[in-house]
């Protein structure tokens, strides 16, 4: 025969396996609730990551864009600079050299010769008019 004590013990092992099954079940049922919410959670946070990255490259490139054309600038301006100084100085020479040719003999020769040119030619339409400074 079976007692009270022990009908009671045995109610309590049920009651306690039946208890534990469902907190065992509850917990798996919780556990995938929680890897799938990590899941989500990841993929959405991997996505602003990617946004952000996306972001950061597009500035990247937007400055080194604007780097590079500040760079262009700055090196065309020197070499516009350096061209003019270039051009100045031979301009000075070309004028030095043309101040020595204009003093020298030989000027004279060549605009004789110049001379001769425009009476050998004649083909004008009207009369040629030449004007000349002492030098």
């Amino acid at each position: 025969m079976v007692t009270i004590e022990q009908k009671l013990s045995m109610f309590t092992k049920l009651m306690q396996r039946s208890m534990n099954e469902g907190f065992t079940s509850e917990m798996a049922v919780l556990k995938k609730d929680y890897e799938k919410k990590l899941l989500e959670n990841k993929v959405s946070v991997d996505k602003e990551v990617d946004i952000i990255i996306r972001k950061a490259q597009k500035k990247a490139e937007i400055e080194k864009s604007e780097i590079l054309s500040k760079s262009d600038i700055i090196i065309k301006k020197e070499y516009m600079s350096a061209k003019e100084a270039l051009f100045s100085t031979m301009l000075l020479h070309l004028k030095d050299k043309i101040d020595q040719f204009v003093q020298s003999k030989e000027y004279e020769g060549y605009l004789l010769s110049l001379i001769k040119n425009l009476e050998e030619t004649k083909s004008f339409s009207n009369d040629v008019i030449i004007y000349m400074t002492k030098r």
